[in-house]
């Protein structure tokens, strides 16, 4: 029998069964959990891979008197620690010659499992950067996960990918990668405050994200309130306190102001401030990179997602028409470089 779970497709065949004791706890998960009720008719999703897996989780269900939950492994415990292990090699790098080596390491993994192969889910790297650089406490990913499951999701997407951006454009400094993952994974946390978004915030966040300029003409034309809108365009303020509060975490703590700016355009016309583009600094503009090309949707993690992720939503982005006016052609080359690579590869492979 197959089921259909929130757009989650399996049959009972493709579950195992796992004791609530051996769940691991306080990461994101890389398993879809279930549980079926009386008769196995019909399926209840409990947690979906992607999601913070906290220790409450499994003390929930004790309570109820279960002792195992049915899971659809989406990756795997082992390929997360593959990443694991070579973010590890590449901290203890000294010369730039071997921290550039390593890079080429990575990026080359990264191109091999998720666009050459594809038979691999991108979460095994993103779990692997969210137990590698993380700062943020419990209670924080908690309170955005349960804010914004779209922005949460988004969070943890926008952050992994600009670790590999950054080791693309030869940033090869750990603990520099580290502090930009978590600037990235934080420069929308502010929409959370005080109250959840609702699904107009949401949609301008989109519109904003494919025509920048367009967010809160968004929300005017569907006559939002003030409140809407000032919150919708104080967001990188609002970000920007929330993520100030880990500072002490932070080892380039003067970064967290990039948080402020990663909405200014070009001309001006940007939010808050209208500053010109010029005024900016290259780690500056690195910051709304990935922003750019990761949509404001709810991703479900798959087994060959890794072609969306990395490639087709950044060709999207190159493609719009206002791609050209942003500052941002340094970093786009370079993660086209290994794009390139890729396909040659994939090419090799076939032939």
């Amino acid at each position: 029998m197959e089921f259909n779970v929130k757009g989650i497709t399996f049959t009972q065949d493709d579950l195992v069964t796992i004791n609530l004791s051996d769940i691991e706890v306080n990461t994101i998960s890389h398993a879809h959990y279930f549980h079926f009720l009386p008769g196995k008719s019909k399926a209840i999703l409990l947690l979906r891979a992607g999601d913070y897996l906290d220790k409450e989780f499994v003390e929930r269900f004790k309570k109820k008197g279960l002792a195992s939950l049915y899971c659809l492994e989406v990756t795997s415990r082992e390929e997360v620690q593959k990443y694991k292990t070579l973010w590890g090699q590449f901290k203890v790098q000294r010369t730039q010659k071997q921290k550039l080596l390593f890079r080429d390491v990575i990026l080359k993994k990264v191109a091999e499992d998720f666009l050459i192969l594809e038979e691999k889910s991108f979460l095994s790297f993103v779990i692997a950067c969210f137990e590698e650089f993380n700062i943020y406490s419990q209670d924080f990913i908690y309170n955005f996960q349960n804010g914004s499951l779209i922005l949460y999701n988004r969070a943890l997407l926008v952050s992994a990918l600009n670790s590999l951006v950054c080791l693309a454009t030869d940033y090869t400094d750990y603990l520099f990668i580290k502090d930009f993952y978590n600037l990235a994974f934080g420069m929308d946390s502010g929409f959370i405050l005080k109250e959840a978004p609702n699904f107009m915030l949401i949609s301008a966040c989109e519109a904003e994200r494919k025509y920048p300029g367009s967010g809160q003409e968004y929300l005017e034309k569907n006559k939002r309130s003030e409140f809407e809108i000032k919150k919708f365009l104080n967001h990188p303020l609002t970000s920007f306190e929330l993520v100030s509060e880990f500072k002490e975490k932070f080892i380039f703590p003067e970064l967290i102001e990039h948080i402020k700016i990663h909405h200014e355009k070009r001309d001006g016309t940007g939010f808050p401030y209208g500053l010109y583009y010029s005024s900016l600094s290259d780690t500056e503009t690195l910051l709304s990179f990935c922003d750019y090309f990761v949509p404001f949707e709810e991703h479900h993690f798959h087994k060959g997602d890794g072609r969306l992720l990395l490639d087709k939503n950044f060709q999207s982005f190159t493609q719009s028409s206002f791609f050209s006016s942003l500052p941002v052609q340094h970093f786009s080359s370079s993660w086209q470089g290994v794009l390139n690579w890729s396909y040659l590869s994939q090419k090799a492979v076939s032939e």
